[in-house]
């Protein structure tokens, strides 16, 4: 049953007669606007639209309640709406008011009810019955009109993704089977990119020596080893139930290399290895990044696909590895000219992972806007919503029941749990 719906079986309710008694009808054709509503509901009940129903009340036929079957293939299916319909003895020259009672998410729909259609105002004519009328209402149900918005936030989401308009989901009136409790979670990367960009732009603009002295890493590695290691670990394991395996594989993988580094250096610092600085490590440095190299490049191909500001954080990040790489097994721990020109990569590389981080930011703060571009491609732009059904790892919590599409309200949300009711 879809939230907030009125069961099939439930009785309108004003019912009139199942049929128009001489008295009924004496008391209400006595103009020509009752005449004409006794037609339209002899019609509609003779021979009704699909989908819809609707009848006078028993002591007041201008006064009609209605029914509408949501259409097939929209976030309105298998839901049952109510509308009230007010008439007046302007009809048929004049439309009637028309009202949903049941509570709607759409974009011609105010939030008291009452809707934004053409033919209940400036394109009205009095050839059109109740069962126009109806029917009229059933089609927006399915096709929106978003240029005549009433729900300017409904329209504004149809507008960016009319595809996925089913997973706005529909706001109605009875209690769900399960309720979804949608919990918004901070882009994980935008942590993981700002403890990079700090920590890459330290120790790289340090190796191309614009800065500091031998004693130099002692003071900055603490900070490193905890910004640059500690957070993008914390903001790759966050990527996880996020359902990111980019950002969960760049930043977990960076993150322990910070983190390593630090310790390394904290053993070469406290004589525990006999090597005095990392530069005396270069082999093995040069094998550890190797590694890192390799799933950077691939973490940079994927990347294209999304934006091309990850992308170029990604190639320049990996071209200096490979460079650092080469380096240190050509020369060792003389490799001064290559480790540095691979540093002015990194450095390439921390200045666009802090633009991208500031974009996160204000993005969030202020929505999105050309004035900050990260030049998202069109496959990023058009990638739909994930909805994963409950029990999955890292997504949700709660029974394996599988959910309907039209029981999540999806409206920026990236991370959820779902509780039985």
């Amino acid at each position: 049953m879809v939230v907030g719906c009125v069961p099939r079986v439930a009785r309108v309710a004003c019912t009139p007669p199942s049929s128009l008694s001489y008295s009924y009808l004496l008391t209400t054709m006595s103009t020509n606007c009752r005449r004409r509503l006794i037609r339209d509901f002899k019609r509609l009940s003779t021979d009704p639209p699909g989908g819809i129903s609707g009848s006078p009340c028993p002591d007041n036929i201008m006064l009609w309640n209605a029914v509408i079957f949501g259409p097939a293939d929209t976030p309105f299916e298998d839901g049952t709406f109510k509308l009230l319909l007010t008439f007046d003895e302007s009809y048929p020259n004049k439309p009637p008011t028309v009202k949903f009672l049941s509570r709607m998410f759409h974009p011609n729909v105010y939030a008291n009810g009452e809707l934004c259609l053409d033919i209940l105002q400036n394109r009205w004519s009095p050839t059109y019955d109740v069962a126009a009328i109806l029917t009229s209402i059933q089609s927006l149900l399915h096709d929106p009109n978003p240029n005549s918005p009433a729900n300017a936030e409904a329209a504004q989401l149809y507008r960016e993704n009319m595809k996925d308009i089913t997973k706005i989901g529909v706001i109605l009136d009875s209690t769900p089977r399960v309720q979804i409790f949608l919990r918004p979670i901070a882009a994980p990367a935008a942590l993981g990119l700002a403890g990079f960009a700090g920590s890459t732009w330290i120790t790289a603009s340090y190796i191309a020596a614009w800065w500091g002295g031998p004693s130099s890493p002692t003071i900055f590695f603490p900070f490193v080893t905890l910004f640059g290691g500690l957070a993008q670990f914390l903001a790759g394991l966050q990527g996880f139930p996020a359902r990111d395996v980019l950002v969960t594989v760049v930043h977990t993988m960076w993150g322990c290399f910070w983190m390593s580094a630090g310790l390394v250096w904290l053993l070469t610092a406290c004589d525990v290895l006999p090597a005095r600085t990392l530069a005396d490590h270069s082999s093995e440095m040069a094998s550890w990044m190797v590694v890192l190299m390799t799933f950077t490049w691939i973490c940079a191909v994927g990347a294209f696909a999304r934006d091309m500001i990850l992308f170029g954080i990604l190639l320049s990040l990996a071209i200096g590895c490979t460079l650092a790489t080469g380096g240190w097994y050509a020369f060792g721990s003389g490799a001064y000219a290559t480790v540095k020109a691979a540093a002015y990569f990194w450095m390439i590389s921390a200045l666009l992972a802090t633009w991208r981080c500031a974009v996160y930011i204000w993005e969030e703060n202020w929505g999105k806007s050309p004035m900050y571009p990260v030049f998202r491609t069109v496959r990023e732009e058009a990638a739909p919503y994930m909805m994963p059904g409950l029990g999955e790892p890292g997504v949700k919590r709660g029974v394996p029941k599988p959910l309907d599409r039209r029981d999540l309200i999806h409206k920026g949300f990236t991370n959820g749990e779902a509780m039985a009711a």
